[in-house]
């Protein structure tokens, strides 16, 4: 999620499609070095875009970032509760924060493989939600993700997603 080269000359390119500002080597260079590391293509050019629609002056690269983590705060805010600790988690068994494999606190459950019990895939209309640890799809069952076998229960992630929203009122 990070600027290229090549997508720092897209985003220039649209300042100049607006500024006229001709746009050379040592422009790239500078702000190569000075955008944010963690702005991607998309929310740059969105940023240039809002900069365009809203203001009169040549954009510089603190107004690109300024404006990404305005975006950025904007959208987190909007999100569901759900939405964000999904992301969350996925981000986290992706980079090795959580294991693929852990289930309930990283505790290995016995006897948990197996056909699946509709039952369990009931609650929470667990069934209805892709596994934010897994990757089961909608309607499939949990697999173990180490041996690739069928769970008799989906993964805790799965089967919290529609109960965290009444969580929060039975506090």
């Amino acid at each position: 999620m990070t600027l290229t080269r090549d997508d720092v000359i897209d985003v220039l390119t649209a300042c100049s499609s607006v500024d006229l500002r001709k746009v050379g080597k040592s422009d790239v260079d500078s702000w190569c070095s000075t955008l944010r590391g963690d702005l991607d293509r998309n929310l740059a050019l969105e940023a240039v875009r809002i900069h365009y629609a809203t203001s009169p002056d040549r954009i510089m690269p603190a107004h690109v970032n300024n404006l990404a983590l305005q975006i950025r705060k904007d959208r987190a805010e909007r999100e569901p509760a759900v939405d964000r600790e999904l992301r969350q988690l996925q981000h986290d068994v992706k980079h090795g924060l959580v294991r693929g494999d852990a289930q309930l606190g990283g505790l290995p459950i016995g006897g948990a493989d197996g056909k699946p019990v509709p039952g369990a895939y009931a609650v929470n209309n667990a069934i209805e939600h892709v596994c934010p640890l897994c990757g089961a799809d909608e309607y499939q069952s949990c697999t173990n993700k180490i041996s690739g076998v069928e769970r008799k229960m989906p993964c805790l992630p799965r089967l919290m997603i529609e109960a965290e929203p009444n969580l929060k009122y039975a506090k």
